[in-house]
């Protein structure tokens, strides 16, 4: 079970960002969610596992933020607990 993970990307933490972006932020939440639910925990104790998860949500972030442009390059950990 994935209990608990914390993800910081620079959209999420970032309170100056032009307002059309920090207005997407609850679509952004929601799709980061979205993948998280799909995921086991055996997928994503592996460092492979985990380096998947973040391709993926780069990919449902910039979906999510609806620009033509990706807007988000990375996305770091900062908490991952699983148990």
């Amino acid at each position: 079970e994935l209990s608990n993970t914390v993800i910081e990307d620079d959209v999420m933490a970032n309170h100056t960002l032009p307002p059309e972006l920090y207005a997407r932020r609850p679509m952004m939440r929601d799709a980061v969610i979205n993948v998280l639910s799909g995921k086991t925990a055996q997928e994503l104790l592996s460092a492979d596992g985990k380096e998947t998860l973040k391709e993926e949500l780069v990919e449902v972030l910039n979906e999510a933020t609806a620009f033509d442009d990706a807007a988000i390059l990375n996305v770091f950990f900062i908490e991952f607990i699983i148990q």
